[in-house]
C-alpha cells in the first residue's frame, strides 16, 4: 500500500503541471472561468448579475444544438451566477428521456413561445445565449458575443432603474489573515468541545484533539448558524455572534490555564503540538523514513491544498450542489427559499443538507466575497483532519509511530480520496466523520469509555447533517455494533446513542424538509415493483464497484482488506468485537447503497453509479487502512 501511495503522489505531481496555466491567473478569477467553463457565456451572466434586481425571474434560451453537454453547463452556470434569482431553461430540443432533459423546458424559439413560458414563469427578462435571437422578441438591455438580455414587458425597464448588485466576487484585503481568522474560531469552538468530552473520562492527545477540534467545530459552527438564522438574525450577525461566543470561550480557557499555572504566562506553557515518539529503538532506526513519511504528507496535503484554493470549483456537485448553496445564503444573508424551496433549481437537490453550505458561506462571510476558491478551504481542513485522526488513532491503539505515519499516508495518498479533497466535495468531510464515527465507536466497544462514546454519537450524528447517504451510514454503524458484539450491552447502547445523536443534530433539518414536500429527485419511490422492474441493475452495479476496488487509486486496501479477512478466518484467529466493527460498518454501508441504484431516477441509470459509486467507497476507505495497518501494531 505504501509503496502505491508513492506512486499515486508521483502522478498527482504530474497532474499538477496542467494546473500552471490557471494559477498564473490565480489574480483574475473571471479568466480562471473563462478557462474552466469555456463558451457558457460566464462574462454575460456576470454582466447580467450586475444589473438585474436580485427578485428577477430569469429565462435563459439555448439553441438546442447541445443541450446535453455546452448548454446543459450554461443553464448550471446561469443558476448558479445569477443565484439567488429564479432561472428557467428553453430550449427547442425535443425531450430524449434522459436526467439532462429534465430541466430544459422544450419550445420553439420564438417571440409567442418564449412570451407564453414567461408569462408562465413570471420571468421579467429573458437570455439568448449561442445565438442571435429575432428582433421581434425584445428590446436589448446587454449585448456581447455570448449572447444578449432582452427585457420583458416591465422587466426590462426594471433592470435599467435597479440599483447594481454589489461586487461579491473580489474578496477583500488581508485575505490570509481573514481565512486564518475564519478557521481559528471554527477550531475554537471544537476545542470547547474536546474539552467538555476530557471531562467525562477520554483525554486526546495533541495531535487527536486538533483534528477533533476541527470536526466538532464544523458541526458546532453550521448547527449555530442555522439555529441563529431559525430566530432571525442575518448571516453577518450570526458570524459575529459565534466569534464572540468562541472569543469568550477561549478567554476563559486561557485564564484558566493561567490560574492553574500560579499566574505564570500561560502562553509560555502552551502544549507542543509534535513530541518525539516513546519509541527510542525505533526511532533511531527508522529515522529517515519517518522523516520521508512526513515529506510525503506535508507535499501532498499542499498539492490538494493548491489543487483547490488555485482554481474555481470546477467539479460539477462542488459547486452546482454545495457551493451554489453557500452562494445563495451568503447574498441574501440568511437560508432563503432559494436553498430549499426554488423549483427552478431542483438540479440542485433541494433536500441536501446544510452542513458544508454552511462552512462555506461561514467563509464567504470572512473573505468578503463568493470567491468559490475560498469555499473548498473547508474541505481541505476536513483531509487534514482525517489524514491526523488516523495517524492519533493508531498510535493511541499501540502502533509505532512508524506505522502511524505509513497508515496517515495511505489514506492521505489515495488517489480518489486526495481529488475529491482537492475538488471541494462534501465527500470529503463524510469520510472525516466516518471515520471518527466508527474509530470512537469501536473504542467504546473496547474499553467502556464514555468520553469515546461521546464523541462517536456527534460525529455519528453530524453525518446525515452532511450528506443524506448520512442516514444510511448511521444505520450500518449501528448495525454493525449490534452484529459485532452480540449480546454486549455497550453495542446495544452505542446502537441507541448514534440514533439519538442524529435526531438531536440532523433531525431538525430533516423534519423541516419533510414539513416543505420536498422530494428525493434522485431516486424513484420505493415499491416492490420498482424493485423487480430493476433489479437486474445490481449486476452492472456490483462489477462497476470490484472494478474500483481492484484500482491502484485506492492504495489496494480492498483487496488487502479482503485477504486479511479470509486469512484470519482461515487460521481461526479470534478477533474482538470492536476490530470486527470497522470491516463490517464498510460492507454493510456499500451493501445498502448498491441496492439503493436500483431505484436510481437516472437516464441512463449507469451514468448515477459512473459517478457516484467511488464517491461511497470513500467514506469507509479510511476505516479499513486503519484496519489492516493495525494488525502490524506490536
Amino acid at each position: 500500500m505504501l509503496g502505491w501511495s508513492g506512486l499515486n503522489l508521483q502522478r498527482q505531481l504530474t497532474d499538477s503541471a496542467n494546473l500552471l496555466p490557471l494559477l498564473s491567473a490565480w489574480a483574475n478569477p473571471r479568466a480562471q472561468s473563462r478557462l474552466l467553463f469555456p463558451g457558457t457565456s460566464d462574462d454575460l451572466l456576470r454582466a447580467v448579475d450586475a444589473v438585474l434586481p436580485r427578485d428577477a425571474v430569469v429565462l435563459l434560451a439555448t439553441p438546442g444544438t447541445d443541450v446535453r453537454h455546452r448548454e446543459y453547463t450554461t443553464y448550471h452556470r446561469a443558476l448558479y451566477l445569477l443565484t439567488p434569482r429564479q432561472v428557467w431553461w428553453m430550449a427547442p430540443a425535443p425531450s430524449d428521456g434522459t436526467w439532462e432533459s429534465r430541466w430544459w423546458i422544450s419550445v420553439p424559439l420564438t417571440p409567442e413561445a418564449a412570451q407564453a413560458v414567461a408569462a408562465e414563469k413570471r420571468a421579467t427578462v429573458w437570455i439568448a445565449s449561442g445565438f442571435t435571437p429575432a428582433a421581434t422578441m425584445g428590446e436589448p438591455i446587454i449585448s456581447d458575443s455570448d449572447g444578449v438580455l432582452i427585457g420583458l414587458p416591465g422587466g426590462g425597464q426594471a433592470a435599467r432603474e435597479s440599483a447594481p448588485a454589489p461586487a461579491v466576487h473580489e474578496p477583500g484585503d488581508f485575505l490570509p489573515m481573514r481565512i486564518l481568522a475564519a478557521l481559528v474560531v471554527i477550531e475554537a469552538l471544537g476545542y470547547a468541545v474536546v474539552r467538555a468530552v476530557a471531562r467525562i473520562g477520554y483525554r486526546p492527545g495533541r495531535i487527536e484533539s486538533l483534528a477533533l477540534a476541527w470536526v466538532f467545530g464544523m458541526g458546532l459552527t453550521s448547527l449555530g448558524m442555522g439555529a441563529l438564522n431559525a430566530l432571525g438574525l442575518t448571516l453577518d450577525r450570526q458570524v459575529a455572534g459565534l466569534t464572540l461566543f468562541a472569543g469568550l470561550l477561549a478567554g476563559g480557557w486561557i485564564a484558566g490555564r493561567t490560574r492553574r499555572a500560579g499566574g505564570a504566562p500561560w502562553v509560555g506553557r502552551f502544549p507542543r503540538l509534535f513530541r518525539a515518539p516513546r519509541e527510542s529503538a525505533q526511532w533511531g532506526a527508522g529515522r529517515a523514513l519517518v522523516w520521508l513519511l512526513l515529506a510525503m504528507l506535508s507535499l501532498q496535503v499542499a498539492l490538494v491544498a493548491v489543487t483547490q484554493a488555485g482554481q474555481p470549483l470546477h467539479v460539477w456537485d462542488s459547486w452546482v450542489t454545495w457551493a451554489m448553496k453557500a452562494r445563495a445564503i451568503f447574498l441574501d444573508g440568511r437560508i432563503s427559499p432559494a436553498v430549499y424551496d426554488d423549483p427552478s433549481r431542483a438540479v440542485t437537490h433541494l433536500d441536501y443538507p446544510l452542513l458544508v453550505p454552511l462552512i462555506e458561506a461561514w467563509l464567504y462571510q470572512w473573505v468578503g466575497a463568493a470567491d468559490d476558491r475560498m469555499a473548498g478551504i473547508a474541505v481541505v481542513c476536513s483531509y487534514v483532519a482525517l489524514i491526523l485522526i488516523g495517524f492519533a488513532v493508531m498510535r493511541r491503539r499501540g502502533s509505532t509511530t512508524l506505522v502511524a505515519l505509513a497508515a496517515a499516508a495511505v489514506i492521505a495518498c489515495m488517489r480518489l480520496v486526495a481529488g475529491m479533497a482537492g475538488e471541494g466535495l462534501a465527500d470529503i468531510p463524510m469520510s472525516l466523520l466516518a471515520a471518527v464515527a466508527a474509530l470512537y465507536l469501536s473504542g467504546w466497544l473496547n474499553s467502556g469509555s464514555a468520553g469515546e462514546l461521546a464523541i462517536a454519537v456527534i460525529a455519528g450524528g453530524l453525518m446525515p447533517w452532511t450528506k443524506r447517504e448520512g442516514w444510511v451510514l448511521l444505520l450500518a454503524l449501528a448495525a454493525a455494533a449490534v452484529f459485532a458484539a452480540r449480546g454486549n450491552r455497550r453495542a446495544r447502547i452505542a446502537a441507541v446513542g448514534l440514533a439519538l445523536g442524529a435526531v438531536a443534530l440532523s433531525g431538525p433539518w430533516w423534519a423541516f424538509i419533510s414539513t416543505q414536500g420536498i422530494a428525493n429527485t434522485d431516486f424513484l419511490p420505493l415499491s416492490w415493483s420498482a424493485g423487480q422492474a430493476n433489479a437486474g441493475r445490481i449486476f452492472f452495479v456490483i462489477w462497476t464497484e470490484l472494478q474500483s476496488m481492484m484500482s491502484g487509486d485506492w492504495n489496494f486496501v480492498w483487496p488487502l482488506t479482503a485477504l486479511l479477512a479470509v486469512a484470519l478466518v482461515a487460521m481461526k484467529v479470534p478477533v474482538e468485537p470492536a476490530a470486527r466493527l470497522l470491516p463490517l460498518a464498510a460492507l454493510i454501508y456499500l451493501a445498502l447503497m448498491s441496492l439503493t441504484y436500483v431505484f436510481s431516477a437516472y437516464v441512463p441509470y449507469q451514468q448515477h453509479v459512473l459517478t457516484s459509486s467511488y464517491r461511497l467507497m470513500a467514506h469507509v476507505a479510511p476505516l479499513m487502512v486503519v484496519w489492516v495497518a493495525g494488525w502490524t501494531a506490536p
